[in-house]
């Protein structure tokens, strides 16, 4: 009786560990696919005027410490976006990564330099189906202008 009822008990938590393998996560990538990087904006700032780059040509107008982002929502403005800069140290390549929203549809962000006055971003989102879905950014407009990518960044022309 005994030999039985640990059988029944082993085969009962073989059976809730198959089950709860494949349960997955929402937030995890499905079994076979890798996990995505956070979703980004990569944007470049340049002068309507001389198209230089306002922050990483030879002798930028601007410091990285000059810019802040924030959310449409965030009417106070205390919760700043902080760009990322990547790209390498001679300034050839450089670029500004800005954290969006991971979910599908539009969304908003305020830019604001320093003394200049502010501009707005407007992006959405969009769900790649398939084998091995994704998010990946749509449409992006800079003050209601559509932007396309230029060699996998947007160019911001103040």
């Amino acid at each position: 009786m005994k030999y039985l009822l640990t059988a029944k008990l082993v085969c009962m938590t073989c059976i809730i560990m198959s089950l709860s393998s494949c349960i997955k996560n929402a937030e995890q990538s499905p079994i076979g696919c890798e996990p995505h990087p956070e979703l980004v904006l990569p944007v470049n700032i340049l002068s309507a005027a001389t198209q230089e780059d306002l922050f990483f040509a030879a002798s930028p107008r601007y410091q990285t410490s000059d810019l802040f982002f924030f959310r449409r929502s965030d009417v106070a403005r205390k919760d700043t976006l902080r760009a990322r800069v990547i790209g390498n140290t001679t300034g050839t390549i450089r670029v500004f990564l800005i954290p969006v929203r991971n979910g599908a549809g539009r969304n908003t962000l305020i830019m604001k330099i320093k003394d200049q006055p502010v501009d707005t971003i407007i992006y959405s989102v969009q769900n790649n189906d398939g084998d091995c879905p994704y998010l990946s950014l749509n449409t992006v407009f800079f003050n209601v202008k559509s932007l396309q990518p230029t060699e996998g960044r947007y160019n911001l022309t103040k």
